[in-house]
């Protein structure tokens, strides 16, 4: 947990179009990990095809929640995330939270809104075949005699204090939207939910 130490600012930005709803929803995994409020692409989707106003309705949903519009409890309640420790080979486990699905969305429309893309030196996100493509390229450099060094940085969960975020991206003057999206998501405390045996949840 780590609020900002700022209030948030009244946000009062355009609300997000049918267009831009819509292209963050074919640009969604299909593969992805079902989000803690049960929902994902298939889902929202095949509901989108069946009633088409719905993706009206999900803009003004995304919009207010970018404007963080809900009253506290709801606001606490999108902010939650579900923890799941995956086992590492070393015997430790690395953290991974699955967050709201209509979280995701919000802040993916803010980054079309911004027009972000992706460095080239970015193969995780933005493409397929991030993998490979890695593979190929390094014995492409070893062949050329390139020596390669590969850092690992442990602990690093949720080390990067939330203002510094929020300072770096007003300092790089980004996009009013995901600065927006920036404050009203990560002001408050995040809940992190762990769910036992049982269907207890910690």
């Amino acid at each position: 947990k780590q609020p900002l130490a700022y209030s948030i600012h009244d946000v009062n930005l355009p609300p997000f179009s049918a267009h831009v709803v819509r292209q963050v929803l074919k640009k969604a995994k299909r593969n992805s990990a079902t989000a803690i409020d049960g929902w994902n692409k298939k889902l929202i989707t095949d509901a989108t095809l069946a009633e088409d106003s719905i993706v009206d309705s999900l803009c003004v949903l995304m919009t207010q929640i970018l404007r963080g519009q809900f009253n506290p409890l709801a606001m606490q309640c999108l902010r939650a995330a579900r923890v799941v420790a995956i086992p590492k080979p070393n015997g430790s486990v690395r953290p991974v939270c699955v967050s709201n699905f209509f979280i995701k969305i919000t802040g993916a429309a803010a980054v079309v809104k911004g027009g972000i893309t992706c460095s080239d030196a970015q193969y995780a996100l933005g493409g397929r075949g991030g993998g490979p493509t890695v593979v190929h390229k390094l014995r492409e450099w070893k062949k050329r005699g390139k020596a390669i060094f590969k850092f690992d940085i442990t602990n690093g969960y949720n080390e990067l204090p939330r203002a510094l975020v929020e300072r770096a991206l007003s300092v790089r003057n980004m996009c009013e939207y995901l600065r927006a999206f920036f404050k009203t998501i990560y002001y408050g405390p995040s809940d992190m939910l762990l769910f036992g045996p049982g269907g207890g949840v910690s």
